[in-house]
C-alpha cells in the first residue's frame, strides 16, 4: 500500500482511469484526472489511515463530492479547475480536502457586495424577457476567485400570480471561450408576483476567472432592474474573451422551442447557445463576498 515513507511513490505521477468515480490510489500518493466527459468523484479507495494524496486536474470536467468519502472545504461539490493540485488527507476512513484554500482576493473585499457589468448601449434600467423559458446568461469576472454568500437581485415589474425565475451560476466552457459550460451552481427559484429586491442565501466557491450568471423566469411580464447608457457612451466595450460584450445577451433557446423550465433544475452543461438577444438588456445582480 501507498504510504508517506516510500519516495518512489511520492515521485511517480499516475493517472486515474477515465470515467472512474472511485479511483484506487493504493498504488501512489500523487494522480493526475484524465476524464473525458463530466465526472463526480465520490471517493477514494484501496488508501491507508493517515494516507497524503496530491490529485491534479488535467481535464475541465473533474468534480468531488462531498459525502460519506469525501470532504471538501466548502462542504459541497467541489468543481475543479484544470492545472490546480488538491490534496487529500486520509482520516477515519475520509478523504478530507485541505488544500488548496482560496486565496486571499486581491479584487474583492469580504463582507461588500459587487455588481456585475450590465451596460448595454441604448438598453433600458429594466430588463426584459422576451418569452417566458428563455434562459439568458450575463458574463462575470472572478478575478482571483472568492466565497459569495448571497446573490441580491430587483424585479421591477411583477408577472402574474405564483410566476418564478430561477438563478445559477456557470463555468466558462474551456473549448468555447467566452460561453458557459458547466454549472457550478444552482441557487433554486424565487418568486416573482411582486416587485422588490430579491436576496438568495447560499455559500458558494467561485474559482479564479471567468463565470456567468443564468436566469430564467416563467412570467413572459417580468422585467428585472438593469444598467443602460447612452449609445455613445466611451465604455461599452468588449468584454475581452472571445469576444462578447458586457451588455451583449446570450440565451439558450425561448419560449416556444430549445428554453428551459424555470420550474426543474437548471441544464448541466449549458446546452446550445442560441444568437444574442437583442430584446433582453442585462439583468444587475449583486454578490455578496464572505
Amino acid at each position: 500500500m501507498a504510504n508517506q515513507t516510500n519516495s518512489f511513490l511520492d515521485v511517480l505521477e499516475q493517472a486515474f482511469n477515465d470515467g472512474d468515480l472511485t479511483p484506487n490510489v493504493s498504488l501512489g500518493n500523487h494522480w493526475s484526472t484524465n476524464n473525458t466527459t463530466p465526472k463526480v468523484i465520490a471517493n477514494f479507495v484501496g488508501g491507508i489511515d493517515g494516507q497524503m494524496i496530491y490529485v491534479r486536474i488535467n481535464d475541465d470536467l473533474t468534480s468531488f463530492a462531498t459525502g460519506s468519502g469525501i470532504t471538501t472545504l466548502s462542504g459541497v461539490e467541489r468543481i475543479a479547475i484544470k492545472g490546480e493540485t488538491l490534496v487529500f488527507h486520509s482520516v477515519g476512513g475520509v478523504w478530507i480536502m485541505i488544500a488548496p484554500a482560496l486565496q486571499k482576493n486581491r479584487f474583492f473585499i469580504s463582507g461588500a457586495t459587487y455588481l456585475n457589468f450590465p451596460v448595454r448601449a441604448g438598453g433600458t434600467t429594466s430588463s426584459l424577457f422576451s418569452a417566458d423559458d428563455t434562459l439568458a446568461y450575463f458574463p462575470w469576472d472572478c478575478g482571483d476567485g472568492f466565497s459569495m454568500s448571497t446573490i441580491a437581485f430587483e424585479v421591477t415589474i411583477a408577472g402574474a400570480a405564483s410566476t418564478i425565475c430561477r438563478v445559477g451560476i456557470y463555468k466558462e466552457d474551456p473549448a468555447n471561450l467566452g460561453k458557459p459550460g458547466r454549472l457550478l451552481h444552482d441557487f433554486g427559484t424565487v418568486v416573482t408576483d411582486s416587485t422588490g429586491y430579491q436576496t438568495i442565501t447560499d455559500t458558494v466557491i467561485l474559482p479564479p476567472g471567468i463565470h456567468f450568471i443564468a436566469i430564467v423566469t416563467n412570467g413572459v411580464a417580468v422585467r428585472f432592474r438593469g444598467i443602460a447608457v447612452s449609445t455613445n457612451a466611451p465604455f461599452t466595450g468588449q468584454h475581452g474573451v472571445n469576444p462578447i460584450a458586457f451588455g451583449q445577451v446570450y440565451t439558450r433557446g425561448n419560449g416556444t422551442s430549445g428554453g428551459h423550465d424555470a420550474t426543474t433544475a437548471l441544464p448541466d452543461p449549458f446546452g446550445t447557445i442560441s444568437t444574442i438577444d437583442v430584446n433582453i438588456d442585462p439583468v444587475a445582480f449583486g454578490l455578496t463576498v464572505t
